[in-house]
């Protein structure tokens, strides 16, 4: 198993990191980039490469995308309740009990079991069903229906054209986690050239309820969190949100169209909004 020293590793993760290493060990997914493991410490290529051997330099890109992906299996693993939670099929984090039954005959602790079961998603890109926390308080706002609610609404818009804005609220109880995700339904561009648009995501400072809040009602816009650029077709949309306020507003900068976004009120639960790490 590979050395944890060196690594900047957070103590309070340091346990299950070395687990960790254990587990994608035993499962054969730990990967190698050349002829080094990835997980391999970036002090211990540089002591190679004052060796003369090629393996030097700090962690590469893939070490680095290991590690992130192992952080949020942390993250996510923290996230699982002592009691209740989902019940598969349906989305959302699983009780301990429950990943302690599952992992009987896989001769892994559930802990390590449910490292396993997560590890290779995140890598690859995706976020595992038991790692999405679904977001229920979502709603648009329009400033051309200023008085009209949207809480039935299945899509979620978010549009600007000649200072006309359309825009998404939504509440983070989750402390730790970062991100909202955010499935693309369509793509309405006023110019056929228009391929991706800028979304801000600001804090909200005051209260609103999903139900009744209008244009008129919607609290005023707080510190600017984060700006990404999103592209056409998407299919899901990961920004970051993490505010120290319970609500965030996601508004549509331009160029100037109108995208539509699942709501978690659409029938298809595939589709349903979600918070993750």
């Amino acid at each position: 198993m590979a050395r944890v020293e060196g690594q900047d590793i957070p103590s309070e993760i340091l346990d299950p990191y070395k687990t960790g290493f254990k587990v994608a060990a035993l499962w054969l997914l730990t990967p190698w980039v050349g002829k080094r493991i990835a997980f391999k410490l970036a002090n211990m290529q540089w002591r190679n490469a004052k060796r003369g051997k090629k393996s030097g330099g700090g962690p590469s890109a893939k070490q680095l995308a290991i590690r992130a992906a192992f952080s949020r299996c942390v993250q996510c693993y923290n996230n699982q309740p002592a009691t209740g939670g989902a019940t598969p099929p349906a989305l959302g984090p699983r009780n301990r009990s429950w990943w302690f039954s599952d992992a009987i005959g896989s001769g892994l602790w559930y802990y390590d079991y449910f490292i396993q079961q997560s590890w290779q998603t995140y890598f690859d890109g995706d976020t595992p069903d038991w790692c999405k926390n679904i977001l229920e308080s979502d709603v648009y706002v329009n400033q051309g229906q200023p008085d009209e609610n949207y809480s039935d609404s299945t899509l979620l818009a978010c549009y600007e054209k000649n200072d006309i804005f359309e825009y998404v609220l939504a509440k983070n109880p989750y402390t730790n986690l970062d991100y909202i995700n955010l499935h693309y339904s369509n793509w309405s561009a006023y110019s056929i050239e228009v391929t991706r648009t800028l979304l801000n995501v600001y804090e909200i400072d005051s209260a609103w309820t999903k139900n009744s809040v209008t244009w008129n009602l919607t609290p005023e816009l707080g510190n600017l969190i984060s700006s990404t650029w999103i592209t056409k077709g998407g299919p899901w949309y990961r920004l970051y949100a993490k505010s120290s306020t319970a609500a965030v507003a996601i508004v549509q900068m331009g160029p100037a169209y109108n995208v539509v976004l699942h709501a978690s009120e659409h029938a298809l639960e595939e589709y349903h909004p979600f918070w993750s790490t």
